[in-house]
């Protein structure tokens, strides 16, 4: 059995992970550590802080021929807070990190932790919420056939270059539940 390391997550303390630098969100899912959102933001507000630790949160994807590009709101109590997006290519998770596929993800729901850190690497929210059952078939599928395909950079690319909450418009947004 090998020997895996744990990190200590405390908020309000220094983040022990590498982040996105220097500011940014990268998805890491389906990995042996499980699926985890980073977040890294500079001058976090309040509200921020609130959406990203209690909020609504809505998630959703875009995929196109190997592109797959996460699309995330936040909410508070008065509404939409935050808009952010996150590519995201399976095929770049070495074998020996990657986790196994569910056996039958139609009776399963992933789980994401999300961590938000600012620009002093403190984190300042850490949650975890599950995905609908419809949102992890449609994403595990979509990670298999991006297996197969070689091409997707250049969708990608223009996906990147419009805003976020523009590009929510043209998926389905899920709410996250409560893990």
């Amino acid at each position: 059995m090998e020997n895996k390391q744990y990190a200590l997550l405390t908020v309000g303390q220094p983040y022990p992970l590498p982040s996105p630098q220097p500011e940014g969100i990268a998805a890491e899912f389906l990995t042996d550590a499980g699926n985890i959102l980073k977040i890294r933001l500079s001058n976090l507000s309040t509200k921020e802080v609130t959406a990203f630790r209690s909020g609504k949160m809505m998630a959703g994807f875009l995929y196109k021929n190997g592109a797959l590009l996460w699309l995330f709101e936040f909410h508070d109590y008065e509404g939409l807070i935050l808009t952010l997006d996150a590519p995201f290519d399976a095929r770049i998770i070495p074998d020996e990190l990657r986790s196994p596929i569910p056996k039958d993800p139609l009776k399963q729901r992933l789980s994401i932790k999300i961590h938000v850190v600012d620009e002093l690497n403190i984190l300042r929210a850490l949650r975890v919420v599950s995905m609908p059952k419809d949102l992890t078939i449609n994403f595990i599928s979509s990670t298999q056939e991006q297996h197969s395909c070689l091409a997707g950079k250049n969708i990608l690319n223009s996906w990147m270059k419009e805003k976020p909450h523009l590009l929510v418009s043209q998926c389905d947004m899920h709410v996250m539940g409560r893990a």
